[in-house]
């Protein structure tokens, strides 16, 4: 899994988005291993647009569990803010790797709620890695709640 490519896309892409979920949690110094990359997304148009021209050299495609990455290319698919509206959790297959779109977290809330609530302000976008180096680490440790 290539997670900086989707990043680097994502921020390229000026996206809104918060980093959410278990490569959150690794970015914040917790030894997890994640397979996929996690956001949540500003749902408003504008956003959507780039959202949907950010991913697209990509190649975004469903994934679905139990099926490999061949079988769902057989199933009808729109990459656009249509699809990705219809679905609290859109869960992605792309060339870089597994990538899920939340529009709304469970006991959160939508993108706004990710914001207010966010752990730390690493993670936003903002942040420069996917993979944390120890200064990212001492940053996080150190910021204010």
């Amino acid at each position: 899994m290539d997670e900086e490519r989707i990043f680097r896309q994502l921020v390229d892409g000026k996206v809104d988005f918060v980093l959410v979920g278990g490569l959150a949690a690794v970015v914040q110094g917790v030894v997890h291993l994640t397979n996929d990359v996690d956001v949540c997304y500003a749902p408003d148009p504008a956003n959507l647009t780039r959202l949907i021209g950010a991913l697209a050299p990509l190649h975004p495609r469903l994934r679905v569990e139990g099926l490999t990455d061949e079988q769902p290319r057989a199933l009808p698919f729109q990459w656009d803010a249509r699809t990705i509206l219809a679905a609290e959790l859109l869960t992605l297959r792309t060339d870089a790797g597994s990538l899920d779109l939340i529009r709304v977290i469970p006991g959160v809330g939508g993108y706004a709620d990710a914001r207010r609530v966010r752990a730390r302000p690493l993670l936003r976008h903002e942040c420069r890695h996917a993979r944390p180096t120890h200064a990212d680490r001492e940053q996080a440790r150190d910021a204010p709640p």
